[in-house]
């Protein structure tokens, strides 16, 4: 997530480090960077139409979003913020 996320967001991914934790052990770092599209391997990307243009350009309703999938990252961009907390 971006390093202006809103605490909302801040909250959207520890809920989700939470639950990967609890439900499949899994451990995840929390990082907040400005590029997002610079984020290494391995990673889950939470972000916006503004924060992720070139992913969200054509998203047009409220709390809508798109998630994008490859075997080493996965991309979630909301149309704003309670979009990507789907």
């Amino acid at each position: 997530m971006s390093e202006d996320a809103s605490a909302y967001l801040i909250g959207v991914a520890q809920d989700l480090q939470d639950y990967l934790f609890t439900s499949m052990q899994v451990s995840v770092s929390l990082v907040r960077q400005d590029d997002l599209e610079a984020t290494g391997e391995r990673a889950i990307v939470l972000g916006t139409r503004e924060t992720l243009p070139g992913r969200g350009a054509d998203l047009s309703v409220p709390r809508s979003y798109r998630m994008q999938t490859s075997a080493e990252r996965v991309v979630v961009c909301g149309y704003d913020e309670r979009g990507a907390g789907q």
